[in-house]
């Protein structure tokens, strides 16, 4: 199969995020009912606020932020956020 198209390549792209899905579902495979169960419990609260992090530090990172100190900061916040 060539590359050549914009379709081709968009299908070539497209298979790569299927075969990654599969084999990160794959991994989970074994622990899925754990992972449910954990999901059922937890506080979606924190959870929503914890992505919420990621993101604002995902973005602080795309204007170049110093990303060992942005990653560190993050860290201890959702250490913060997330303990029992």
């Amino acid at each position: 199969m060539l590359l050549s198209g914009g379709d081709r390549l968009g299908d070539a792209a497209d298979r790569v995020v299927v075969a990654q899905r599969e084999q990160r579902d794959a991994g989970l495979a074994g622990r899925r009912d754990e992972l449910e169960q954990d999901a059922r419990a937890g506080d979606s609260a924190r959870v929503a606020e914890a992505i919420e992090l990621v993101a604002d530090t995902r973005l602080r990172l795309s204007v170049n932020v110093a990303e060992e100190l942005a990653l560190e900061a993050l860290a201890y916040r959702l250490e913060a956020l997330l303990a029992d």
